[in-house]
């Protein structure tokens, strides 16, 4: 449940945890009225959803998403916050098209590979160098944490192809060797003080994370 007003009062997100399915959405519902009553906040019904993973959910209607008799059906996963929790493979699919759009912006003659060195300006090399590494330690560490291994996997393997692949157009990789690049990009992980670009594998710090 997130609630929102016109004076824009703000309540954070609600779960019901530990509960059968029809008592969670009886204590969502009494929130809701409880809310709308004495403080005059509206619940955002476009953003409820109730998930559970065997419990009967056929008492929903099917504006509720989650309930089978909604249009897209049960719900696989629930995002809880920012992550996905629930099925492992739809989880993933879902982590490894996050993946994609954050780092589309990296490809291409119109993302930042496509920046290039003017008379009146000629950073471009630390510009994408430093969006690179900006967008290679953003927030992928947070899902490891908090999701299982089988569930980020993919995501981080993508993660890391697309950031290599990044660095090697940066570099003209192109004009180097496979056994160069490859030594290029493994120096790249390093930390900066360790004369690396800081270009953090996801892969590798799965375990620790």
């Amino acid at each position: 449940m997130q609630a929102r007003s016109p004076d824009s009062i703000c309540l954070d997100d609600t779960y019901c945890l530990d509960v059968s399915p029809t008592a969670a959405c009886a204590a969502a519902a009494a929130g809701e009225d409880a809310t709308d009553d004495l403080c005059g906040v509206t619940s955002n019904r476009k953003k409820q959803e109730v998930y559970s993973p065997t419990g009967d959910l056929s008492f929903l209607p099917a504006a509720v998403r989650g309930s089978p008799h909604h249009a897209d059906g049960r719900l696989l996963v629930i995002k809880v916050l920012g992550t996905f929790l629930g099925d492992a493979a739809e989880a993933s699919r879902r982590l490894v098209e996050r993946v994609r759009r954050a780092l589309a912006p990296l490809a291409g003659r119109e993302g930042v590979c496509g920046l290039h060195d003017t008379r009146r300006c000629n950073l471009a090399l630390q510009i994408q160098m430093t969006l690179n590494r900006f967008c290679a330690n953003a927030s992928l560490n947070y899902f490891l944490r908090t999701m299982p291994e089988e569930a980020t996997r993919e995501a981080a393997r993508l993660h890391d192809r697309l950031i290599g692949e990044a660095f090697d157009k940066f570099t003209a990789g192109r004009l180097s060797s496979t056994a160069q690049r490859r030594a290029a990009l493994q120096q790249a992980r390093l930390p900066v003080k360790l004369g690396g670009a800081g270009l953090t594998s996801m892969s590798a710090i799965t375990d620790a994370a």
